[in-house]
């Protein structure tokens, strides 16, 4: 395999793993809104935290693309290393320890918007400069 291809792979298997990692986290975030319950009052949860690092790292490395931000000579090697890399970072504090109870759905889609309309002569390397996607913004109370 050439040393593109084995790049290649290699960037597959971490998708791959990482899909897992979030359809784990789902069954986990759903077997515990099932014991919780809920309420009419409730907040309309949309998914995990998992699945919310991984719809904000995809909006950003879209918003990358828009920018020109990815290719050989560009921040990142590819749209698939920009998703591994943005979901490592913001998996740390957006978390099922941060947010229990889970996402907001209008919060996360608020947030994704911002980063949508972010202009590319703004740098976005601190995801948290959007006060739409900080994780008390989005965290189900």
């Amino acid at each position: 395999m050439t040393p593109s291809g084995d790049r290649l792979a290699e960037e597959r298997r971490i998708e791959e793993r990482t899909a897992e990692e979030r359809r784990a986290e789902d069954r986990r975030a759903e077997e515990r809104r099932r014991s919780i319950g809920g309420g009419p009052n409730e907040p309309v949860i949309r998914a995990t935290a998992a699945s919310a690092v991984a719809s904000i790292a995809a909006a950003r490395c879209d918003r990358e693309v828009r920018c020109k931000n990815i290719g050989r000579k560009e921040k990142y090697g590819s749209r698939a290393a920009c998703v591994a890399e943005l979901q490592r970072d913001r998996r740390d504090d957006l978390n099922s320890d941060a947010c229990p109870a889970g996402i907001r759905e209008k919060e996360l889609n608020d947030c994704l918007q911002s980063i949508r309309e972010e202009d590319c002569g703004n740098p976005l390397d601190a995801i948290a400069r959007l006060n739409a996607c900080r994780s008390g913004n989005l965290c189900a109370k």
